[in-house]
């Protein structure tokens, strides 16, 4: 019948992400029009880009989380209404830091090292780790520019070890 709606199309090169913000961090970092990066399990070596465009007014009193909205960019079209993504919001960048791999860092004794190679051995250091994302972390100290860092097998390591260096 005319006038009768027969389909919705719904565009597609943009979506809203509705995401819950817990904590300080989310309550005192988060801004509008602040970067924020997307990722979904499907495509773990793609992300998607965009930013905060609304965030709620209050707080909800039963969860006490503040609700945020984030525009993303689907020029692809991957990504799909209802789908559950991951979202990250970039709070601060630095430039010209050192950074490592975060496979590069790990744990003993309570503390933050990493081994670098120096000759045909390893040595253990403490690190003093800085801003990070999900692949690589800055290094505050402990590092200097232009080392090179083991990044597999740090579990059977230990300071001073002897290795044999592969795929540089």
């Amino acid at each position: 019948n005319p006038g009768m709606e027969i389909a919705q199309i719904a565009p597609l090169q943009e979506l809203i992400a509705d995401i819950d913000l817990v904590g300080r961090d989310g309550l005192a970092l988060v801004r509008v029009d602040q970067e924020a990066r997307i990722s979904h399990h499907a495509w773990e070596d793609q992300t998607f880009s965009g930013s905060v465009l609304r965030i709620a007014p209050t707080v909800n009193e039963q969860t006490r989380a503040l609700r945020a909205e984030v525009l993303i960019d689907n020029a692809s079209g991957l990504l799909r209404p209802g789908m559950f993504v991951e979202v990250t919001l970039i709070v601060e960048r630095r430039s010209n830091v050192p950074v490592v791999p975060r496979r590069a860092i790990t744990e003993r004794g309570g503390r933050n090292v990493a081994f670098v190679l120096r000759g045909q051995r390893v040595a253990q250091g403490e690190v003093a780790l800085g801003l990070g994302d999900a692949e690589n972390i800055e290094i505050r100290n402990g590092i200097q520019a232009g080392d090179r860092v083991v990044v597999r097998g740090l579990e059977t390591l230990t300071d001073q070890m002897p290795v044999r260096v592969t795929n540089l």
